[in-house]
């Protein structure tokens, strides 16, 4: 038994076997483009980078459809990644100046761009680092064909480990019944994952440091949100004990579901005025 402690990015407890997600190492070969053919490598990513646009928009619309604008918003940020001169600009001067394959340019052009963030651990700088690769991991998806992030195959609930979940694919997991939680290595409470995780309405914890590399698919877990912890391989009575906090849990939720239409009076009949601090304000049915 082996208790992580991490950053809880979204309350509440879940008890379940691990599915581990695995960041394969692609090694990215170099290719040189015959002078003749440079025009078609420079057109098959422009291809790919349209494609990226295109699904990009999609999941702004689905977030937008399943979780607000507020949500919707944080792929913008991603939009403008794809519209900077490294992914406009520099990508291709590289595939023309070198004569070399899209994919290999988009490498070392990305990797070149994410040196610049090794020495910074401002969390705001942080973020935006997982932004760049989250967009460069599907534009290189898009190039290559290979499959993005896939837990359709899920038979049973379980809890989703990675070293890093990026904000794009977090929709997969809001359609899935399967995933119950999820805990990253890496990551902060105000990362946009994080953010995410707290709409989607599962328990996740961020920030574990190597949890990826503890645990194996199949591993016996306890996930606690509110203490940002992870429990690896738990005592039959400690997975007793988070049941019945989890039936605490539900009982408080219950009350507050029937509570939540109840006039704000208080004891002595005076009538109080409920408020909320909103921004935008069509985020009040959310």
């Amino acid at each position: 038994m082996i208790v992580k402690k991490g950053i809880g990015a979204n309350i509440g407890i879940a008890i379940g076997k691990a599915y581990l997600l695995k960041e394969e190492s692609v090694v990215i070969e170099k290719t040189i483009i015959p002078k003749e053919k440079i025009k078609h490598e420079l057109k098959r990513y422009r291809d790919a980078l349209l494609k990226t646009k295109e699904d990009l928009n999609l999941i702004k619309e689905q977030i937008l459809n399943s979780l607000g604008k507020t949500h919707a918003k944080l792929i913008d940020a991603h939009h403008m990644i794809l519209q900077d001169p490294l992914i406009n600009k520099d990508v291709p001067q590289f595939i023309y100046s070198n004569g070399v394959n899209a994919e290999f340019a988009l490498s070392e052009k990305i990797n070149e761009t994410l040196k610049k963030f090794e020495s910074i651990k401002d969390p705001f700088f942080l973020e935006r680092k997982n932004e760049i690769l989250d967009v460069a991991k599907r534009l290189m998806s898009n190039l290559s064909n290979e499959n993005k992030l896939e837990i359709k195959d899920l038979k049973e609930p379980s809890i989703l480990i990675a070293h890093n979940i990026y904000p794009s694919d977090t929709l997969q997991i809001r359609k899935s019944d399967k995933v119950i939680a999820f805990c990253m290595d890496v990551g902060s409470k105000s990362s946009h994952t994080a953010i995410f995780a707290q709409s989607i309405g599962i328990p996740a914890i961020v920030g574990l440091g190597d949890i990826s590399r503890m645990v194996k698919n199949g591993t016996l877990l306890i996930v606690n949100g509110e203490e940002g912890t992870v429990t690896i391989d738990p005592t039959p009575d400690m997975v007793e004990l988070a049941k019945l906090k989890m039936e605490e849990m539900k009982k408080k939720d219950s009350y507050l579901l029937k509570a939540k239409n109840l006039p704000t009076v208080t004891r002595d009949a005076k009538k109080i005025n409920l408020m909320v601090n909103l921004d935008p304000e069509n985020d009040v049915n959310e």
